[in-house]
């Protein structure tokens, strides 16, 4: 009785030993993941506010200050915010804006996984979001 009592307390052991990595990747694949979620989401947001100022205001130099206000959490040296795109569905990219002309703003992030094995396994993503609304209201010269 007492011989096979030891064995079992052994046989545990060595579950746990089997068992415990897998759980330790499982649990930093979804910090990483939830990080990565959290980015995307900071990211739409910053373009959304960043098109917000675009059809009120035309100011380059503004809107990409919105944008990356918004950006909270994340390293500001990973994001990045092209010119942003100013068009008219009627008289082309080229004819002066006017109202009802479009702004697109786009946010990139350069996703990178903190924990070593995540990043090996999937390795570092670059994440863009981008926004398209019509303008209301024509401030200035993009």
């Amino acid at each position: 009785m007492r011989h096979s009592r030891r064995r079992q307390r052994g046989q545990g052991l060595t579950e746990f030993a089997l068992i415990f990595p897998v759980f330790i990747l499982l649990l930093v694949l979804v910090f990483d993941f939830g990080r990565a979620i959290y980015a995307h989401h900071t990211i739409s947001n910053a373009a959304r506010a960043g098109a917000r100022v675009g059809i009120v205001d035309q100011t380059i130099d503004e809107i990409r200050a919105k944008a990356l206000a918004q950006t909270v959490g994340l390293n500001p040296d990973d994001i990045t915010v092209p010119d942003p795109d100013f068009g008219c569905p009627v008289g082309g990219p080229t004819g002066p804006l006017k109202i009802g002309c479009e702004v697109e703003v786009t946010v990139e992030y350069a996703y990178q996984p903190l924990t070593p094995i995540v990043g090996n396994i999937i390795g570092p993503m670059t994440m863009s979001a981008t926004t398209r609304f019509p303008i209301e209201r024509v401030h200035s010269t993009p």
